[in-house]
């Protein structure tokens, strides 16, 4: 594989108050082998020793800024994306780690699938092999009618900066799930590859914010209303018919969990869901339907999917 001046990928790593686990981070990403790269290192202002850590390191590669004052989690993975230099950009932030193919491996598939707007690594699915190239519809199909089709997290998803830059990057910092946020944004309007999932380990510890999400439901609903619900209205990648269906699913899964907190009497979650996401009337039956997510049901492990073709 030939290499250019200039990179083909730039990793882009976020860091605050990462010391304990920075300079396995960077590590993991200086051992990349046969692969174009730049490390780009965007410090939001720790107050630990890890912008020292990052200065101990002398790899022409690594281009490091430090913020003069905390600003959030997005803004400084917006400031890190219009910092790359690269085609692609990958977020593997302090505390993470890609293994040493990783960067190799996404270069091949970017180059052989270039109109994707991004490559979404996910795990071992009966249903699909793997890579699968899906449509913008095919992606709104997985998501609203059947099992889900995004990456779990950003370490997942090698993105084409210019589909980022396409959709305003991060723009909205209410929303604590940006990776999703972003999945569905650029699933819009691109193109995306699904592969199978083994090229990079997230590293789940206590205080993230992702771990209140998973823990505290009503959290995780809050925060995905906020685009999953504005994503099927205004998407006209979805016929009239699966669109109603794909409120009754999403609505009737929100109106299932406002009842189950209502009955355990917190009804401060449940008012405070029903307040911030009414309910249109058409779709309150909803709450007694089971979903339907099988759009895709007629694929699986003896029948599994390899190519959409016209789906």
């Amino acid at each position: 594989m030939k290499f250019s001046t200039i990179p083909f990928i730039s990793v882009l790593m976020v860091t605050y108050n990462s010391s304990a686990f920075v300079a396995e981070a960077i590590g993991s990403v200086l051992a990349q082998k046969d692969a174009n790269f730049e490390l780009v290192i965007c410090d939001d202002n720790s107050t630990d020793n890890t912008w020292e850590i990052i200065n101990c390191y002398t790899d022409e590669r690594i281009r490091a800024t430090r913020n003069e004052k905390n600003i959030g989690e997005y803004q400084n993975r917006n400031k890190a994306i219009n910092n790359a230099r690269g085609e692609y950009v990958i977020f593997v932030d302090g505390d993470d780690i890609i293994y040493d193919y990783c960067l190799r491996t996404l270069t091949e598939f970017a180059i052989k699938y270039a109109d994707c707007g991004m490559i979404l690594a996910r795990p071992w699915s009966e249903r699909i092999i793997y890579p699968l190239q899906i449509s913008p519809r095919q992606f709104y199909c997985f998501e609203f009618l059947d099992s889900g089709i995004t990456a779990i997290n950003f370490t997942k998803i090698l993105f084409k900066k210019v589909a980022l830059l396409a959709v305003n990057c991060f723009d909205n910092s209410k929303i604590k799930m940006g990776d999703d946020y972003i999945q569905y944004k650029i699933a819009a309007l691109y193109p995306s590859l699904v592969i199978q999932d083994g090229f990079s380990w997230w590293r789940r510890r206590s205080g993230q914010a992702s771990e209140r999400l998973v823990k505290n439901p009503y959290l995780f609903f809050m925060d995905s209303l906020q685009y999953k619900l504005p994503a099927l209205t205004k998407t006209d990648l979805l016929t009239s018919e699966e669109k109603n269906v794909a409120f009754n699913n999403v609505y009737g899964n929100y109106l299932r969990y406002a009842i189950r907190q209502i009955l355990k009497l917190r009804l401060k979650n449940s008012i405070g869901l029903l307040k911030h996401y009414p309910v249109p009337g058409k779709y309150l039956i909803s709450v007694f339907q089971k979903p339907i997510k099988n759009f895709f049901g007629n694929y699986s492990g003896e029948n599994p999917l390899k190519d959409f073709g016209n789906v």
